[in-house]
């Protein structure tokens, strides 16, 4: 795991040693992985709002650890619903309370670092975003007769039916397809993949459709909230494209010689961070131009089978994960 920060001459300057010499000298496991982090196979991160924590989400389970610490586990689950990318892992804004898929089923918060744990929910968890104020919890999961947009309560207790506060049903999504939500800024909008291809843009309060976006690509791949009308969508044509909301036009197109795979904001920095295969490529949130370019720490053969999400932006400060 490397950390970066940005100069004012827009270049990155490692925190640690360059990658090739990081992956040199570092211990490596039995398939000649580096170890630490790197020892089992992990498939995304989060940082938390106040930058003092960082989550691992594993093929084996979840970790949490705090920053400058990164060989000591705060917490740890055993195959937590096997969260498969960021859009499965979120932190609150404004508190550290950390939401992933629960072992046995539904959304579960973890309050670092009392390390308090509680579930909301029941179904498989597909995707989760937390509201701006951490009170609500947006869930898109699986059930035995299909599979819905649950928004649920995240304080109090009882029932499942108690804590639901609002849902809608979504069509079964097809084999290979990503589903994504998340909460606007200032919660007032909630975006979710409803089939592989269409966003919808819904009222957070009544769950009602304010904008359809729908357009060339078969399948969403990641998005990025810019701001309280701006969307960024990562879509499987290898391109990202910035939609103003409610209205649903489609301001900018961000492409490049490399298929894109996801992307996350840098709010700090007013950043776009989007990754291939091989490397990360950030842009100007304002004039969408590319502001660097560099090499990922490890070569990633085919990012799209696992939804593999290799970059967390701080919202605060220039830190980069």
């Amino acid at each position: 795991m490397s950390l970066w920060r940005r100069t004012q001459k827009n270049r990155e300057v490692p925190q640690n040693p360059p990658p090739d010499q990081a992956r040199s000298s570092a211990p490596q496991d039995a398939h000649g992985r580096p170890g630490g982090l790197f020892s089992e196979q992990w498939v995304a991160v989060a940082l938390s709002a106040d930058d003092r924590y960082v989550a691992v989400a594993k093929i084996e389970g979840l970790s949490v650890f705090r920053l400058g610490e990164p060989g000591v586990e705060l917490y740890q689950t055993v195959n937590a619903g096997v969260p498969s990318s960021n859009n499965q892992i979120a932190w609150a804004k404004s508190e550290n309370l950390l939401a992933y898929p629960a072992v046995s089923g539904g959304v579960g918060l973890l309050h670092v670092p009392e390390r308090s744990t509680r579930t909301v929910g029941r179904g498989l968890v597909r995707a989760l975003s937390l509201s701006p104020e951490a009170s609500e919890v947006a869930v898109v999961e699986s059930l035995l007769h299909g599979v819905r947009l649950v928004v649920y309560r995240t304080d109090g207790s009882g029932s499942e039916r108690l804590l639901r506060l609002r849902e809608r049903r979504l069509n079964p999504f097809r084999q290979g397809g990503n589903p994504h939500v998340g909460y606007s800024p200032d919660g007032r909008w909630l975006a979710v993949v409803v089939e592989s291809g269409t966003i919808h843009v819904l009222d957070a309060d009544r769950l009602e459709v304010a904008v359809e976006l729908v357009g060339p690509w078969s399948t969403v791949l990641g998005l990025a909230w810019l701001g309280p009308d701006r969307l960024a969508i990562c879509t499987s044509d290898g391109a990202i494209r910035i939609c103003r909301i409610p209205d649903g036009v489609e301001t900018n197109l961000l492409e490049d010689s490399d298929c894109f795979e996801g992307v996350v904001y840098a709010a700090a920095c007013r950043s776009l961070i989007s990754w291939t295969t091989r490397e990360l490529v950030v842009w100007s949130a304002e004039s969408c131009s590319i502001t660097a370019r560099m090499p990922l720490p490890m070569a990633v053969p085919d990012l799209s089978s696992t939804d593999f999400q290799p970059v967390t932006a701080s919202r605060r400060t220039d830190l980069m994960i």
